[in-house]
């Protein structure tokens, strides 16, 4: 007889499997970091990323979300030093950017977004700020430039979007603070051209994940783990509910994946970590992959 499984069952047996195999291979979270400069309060200024319409619980959630990942890179900037080169890609109309750029106006900041109409509104927002340009295009048009950075940042960088990202900060051997989203592309059957010849696989990228899973049904399995880290959150008093035991399934689905990935960028030399963003209910996607090149002390 065959037994017809749901949908959620084959996801949450598919993520138990890879987890068995792979538990000993996930990055532990560091704590977040601190920096040595203060971020300024966001409401009301005009560095307010939740300007728009957005209710006052999803507000007061990405204001948390730039703030934390701002933390970030501001420690990541101060690894670096004065005239630090920060790239932030996929930057949309600059939330992240223009906030590095205005607490470290020793830095120079280029956003990086290919929509035409983000790119026009980002324009607005840094006429204020000279150490800030816009580049208009893909992660390769930027690439094509040669133009030298020393920090990328981006924060939810859909799926492929990461891992193309990633790529190109070890190429130029520099840093990052990264925010991955939509983990899903990763074993999805579009190609979404993100850059860097990276295109979705189903199939863990690093060796060491791929050596676990062996080419089994583990393996197989891999693709639904992707997916399962897009797993729906409720949200409880203004945040997330960190409790709900569908959170806690995608959390630990992105702890693989992105385990995964640090294990693929530690391949090519690079040191890479994770941490989170605070508070974790200011999103389901608060993993935080964190890049230094080889010879940092």
């Amino acid at each position: 007889m065959v037994v017809y499984q749901r949908k959620s069952h084959q996801r949450a047996a598919a993520l138990s499997l890879v987890d068995s195999r792979c538990a000993s291979l996930v990055v532990a979270q560091d704590a977040a970091p601190s920096s040595s400069v203060a971020l300024p309060p966001l409401e009301g200024s005009s560095l307010d990323p939740a300007s728009g319409d957005l209710d006052a619980a999803r507000a007061a959630r990405k204001r948390q979300q730039i703030s934390s990942l701002a933390a970030h890179a501001l420690a990541v900037v101060d690894e670096i030093g004065a005239g630090a080169r920060v790239v932030e890609f996929g930057a949309g109309s600059g939330h992240l950017g223009l906030l590095v750029a205005h607490v470290r106006p020793d830095c120079v900041v280029t956003l990086v977004e290919l929509k035409a109409h983000s790119c026009a509104v980002a324009r607005e927002r840094a006429a204020s700020l000279p150490n800030v340009s816009i580049f208009e295009g893909s992660v390769d048009d930027f690439a094509a430039t040669d133009e030298p950075f020393d920090c990328a940042l981006g924060l939810h960088l859909c799926g492929l979007l990461t891992d193309s990202v990633a790529a190109l900060v070890v190429r130029r051997r520099a840093r990052a603070a990264i925010v991955p989203c939509c983990y899903g592309q990763l074993a999805g059957i579009e190609d979404h051209r993100r850059g860097g010849g990276i295109a979705p696989s189903g199939r863990a990228r690093s060796d060491a994940f791929a050596a676990a899973l062996g080419d089994g049904d583990a393996a197989d399995a891999w693709a639904s783990v992707c997916r399962s880290a897009d797993g729906v959150a409720t949200s409880k008093g203004g945040g997330f509910d960190v409790a709900d035991p569908s959170f806690e399934s995608a959390a630990r689905a992105m702890a693989l994946v992105d385990s995964d990935r640090c294990h693929w960028l530690r391949q090519a030399g690079y040191r890479a970590a994770l941490s989170r963003l605070e508070p974790p209910t200011c999103s389901p996607k608060a993993s935080v992959l964190l890049l230094r090149p080889p010879s940092d002390g």
